[in-house]
């Protein structure tokens, strides 16, 4: 009996090393999909590092998943320059494609997140800009316009229109005059660029960035 043990040991160890490798190729088929899901993210409210962590949090997650593609649907009046940037530093090193949807309004440092995706989508009789910073020091209006000018240049949009965002000395003729800061209309940013699409809500969103057949993630932060 006790030489029967280690014997018995050995044949079920056996068996399941046998049964694991059978199964394994089997696994690894059942975890791949034609396309990846959608992660719809909601950038809502003020910007904050809270509201940072938790979108690059939800970025990593969509690459790690190796997601179709992410999109935020913004609705903010703002908030701090930092987080912002933060936001848009992590948008930039995604290697799944970001897309925005601007529900009602982008300002401030929401249009800094808006300009840095590759693809906007707006409601319409939303707005995006007035992007003022405070305190509006000249160093403060210079720092702010620079990062709304490359942002704007990144993804190939003109960058006096961002920077006409932050500046009130810039005057751009049919759009804003000197002394104004530059908030765009939905139909505005259509027309110079700003905007790659009016749509009505997600559903037409998902359709015209292709992702309509994906399954959506939906991450609200709490």
């Amino acid at each position: 009996m006790l030489k029967s043990k280690p014997a018995y040991a050995m044949v079920r160890l056996l068996f399941l090393i046998g049964a694991f490798i059978f199964l394994l190729p089997s696994a690894a088929v059942f975890g791949q999909s034609e396309a990846g899901d959608v992660y719809v993210i909601a950038v809502d409210g003020e910007i904050t590092p809270a509201m940072a962590s938790f979108l690059i949090r939800q970025i990593d997650d969509a690459n790690e998943a190796d997601a179709s593609g992410i999109l935020l649907e913004i609705s903010t009046l703002g908030g701090r320059v930092d987080s912002a940037l933060a936001m848009r530093d992590r948008m930039f090193s995604s290697q799944v494609p970001v897309a925005v949807l601007i529900n009602d309004r982008a300002i401030s440092a929401g249009a800094l997140i808006s300009i840095a995706s590759e693809t906007i989508l707006m409601t319409p009789g939303s707005h995006m800009g007035a992007a003022k910073p405070q305190p509006d020091d000249p160093k403060t209006v210079a720092f702010v316009s620079g990062e709304f000018r490359t942002t704007a240049e990144k993804n190939g949009r003109d960058p006096q229109i961002a920077v006409a965002m932050v500046d009130e000395s810039v005057a751009i003729d049919g759009l804003v005059a000197e002394g104004e800061i530059l908030d765009l209309t939905a139909s505005q940013a259509l027309d110079t660029g700003y905007a790659d699409a009016l749509i009505a809500d997600r559903t037409e969103a998902l359709a015209f960035l292709g992702w309509d057949s994906a399954s959506v993630v939906e991450r609200t932060m709490d």
